[in-house]
């Protein structure tokens, strides 16, 4: 099988287990209107091709219209954990990337946002506490990142 066959292999894999399996974390609609209700701008930053951000973003039913910027693996020659998603996320939204928080749930994400000069938060859910320690804070629910926001 060719890498080609593999990708496709794999995105069809993918597609069939997001179409049943996956759901917007809880809060994230509430938490992103609240931060454009405020005038934040946000970005969905992933790593994964455009293709299947959209299949992700549709399949979990929340509105790309939520974010002010869309940036995929597609739109950046290095992965995380090199930085490159997330400068090009502060790019789009005309902002310096120590004025950006990222949230991630993965270390590879926390390590990019870092190497970016960001400030990241977190989540829990696909990892344990323990494995996302090197993020500037860690924590369960968006309500919690909004709470931080506030202090």
């Amino acid at each position: 099988m060719s890498v080609a066959e593999l990708m496709a292999a794999r995105s069809q894999v993918y597609k069939e287990l997001a179409t049943t399996r996956l759901r917007p974390r809880d809060g994230v609609a509430e938490y992103l209107e609240w931060l454009r209700n405020r005038g934040f701008l946000t970005a969905l930053a992933s790593s994964s091709p455009n293709v299947m951000v959209q299949f992700s973003l549709s399949a979990s039913n929340v509105d790309a219209s939520l974010f002010s910027a869309i940036v995929d693996g597609d739109g950046v020659q290095r992965k995380k954990p090199a930085p490159d998603i997330f400068l090009k996320a502060a790019e789009m939204l005309r902002s310096s990337p120590n004025r950006c928080l990222v949230i991630e749930d993965a270390p590879p994400g926390i390590e990019a946002a870092h190497a970016a000069g960001m400030k990241c938060a977190a989540i829990t859910g696909s990892l344990p506490p323990e494995r996302l320690d090197k993020a500037d804070f860690v924590v369960e629910t968006f309500d919690q990142v909004r709470k931080w926001f506030m202090t």
